[in-house]
């Protein structure tokens, strides 16, 4: 079963938000309830991620395929897909493969293309890390602080870190993502798939994960597609710079037809 939250926005045109790896809907509470005063915002977690199920060989069709399962239990017919990261890959893949499923897609700081297993050094680091010897959060903190040395990722790896009978253990599948992997680097599009729909990428800034070479992949494959950057933001661009994401949101989805 995939977990989900609810941020508010009964009644309003439905929104589903994807977080990225190992991150869960948890990451998303701020902006989806910003975007619920004129969405109907659901936050999911993504199979192996947050409270949702165990998935041992993930792939971007087997996540969409749950996905569509979870929209038709809700009777949720072709709601906007805003994804991030790995979310933003699934999103693409959801769109293009079941397109009739997604009104308008929102991709957040990835391109269509495959990329280096940067996470596999993360995801190893976190799988080598004894439980068993924390006692508390900060002893994991200052543990991963010499392979994880940047304050704000290392902070962000351990919102996965969890009490289970009064020991601390992850809450996101390790090894179902290590083995997942190499299918989660690969570009989430087929030879010839393509969404015709109305679609944004948002870039942020400061990060690389969208390149300019990456702008011609994008516009072939999302031939109405729009390419924003936000200022001040890095890869998180909904934590980095709320306020101006929210508002490009707003002015992308709020001003397509109905």
């Amino acid at each position: 079963m995939l977990n989900f939250r609810h941020l508010g926005g009964e009644g309003n045109p439905p929104m589903i938000i994807l977080h990225g790896l190992l991150g869960s809907s948890r990451n998303w509470v701020q902006a989806g309830k910003a975007l619920a005063s004129r969405f109907n915002v659901f936050a999911l977690d993504l199979p192996n991620h947050g409270d949702s199920f165990s998935m041992h060989d993930m792939s971007f069709d087997a996540v969409s395929k749950c996905i569509l399962e979870w929209m038709d239990e809700r009777s949720i017919a072709s709601p906007i897909l805003l994804g991030h990261s790995l979310g933003g890959k699934v999103a693409m893949c959801l769109a293009s493969s079941y397109p009739h499923r997604c009104s308008a897609l929102g991709v957040v700081d990835i391109a269509p293309r495959e990329y280096e297993p940067h996470s596999q050094t993360t995801i190893q680091t976190m799988c080598a890390l004894d439980l068993e010897s924390i006692q508390s959060r900060r002893d994991a903190e200052d543990m991963l602080q010499d392979a994880i040395p940047d304050l704000g990722f290392r902070r962000f790896i351990l919102t996965n870190l969890v009490r289970k009978d009064g020991l601390f253990a992850w809450q996101v599948n390790l090894t179902a993502l290590l083995h997942s992997l190499p299918n989660l680097i690969l570009s989430p599009m087929t030879e010839h798939s393509r969404y015709d729909g109305p679609a944004i990428f948002f870039k942020g800034e400061t990060s690389d994960f969208i390149k300019p070479e990456d702008e011609i992949v994008i516009q072939s494959r999302f031939p109405r597609s729009h390419l924003t950057t936000i200022p001040q933001a890095g890869h998180n661009v909904h934590s980095d710079n709320l306020p101006m994401f929210i508002d490009a949101v707003f002015r992308f989805f709020c001003g397509l037809p109905v």
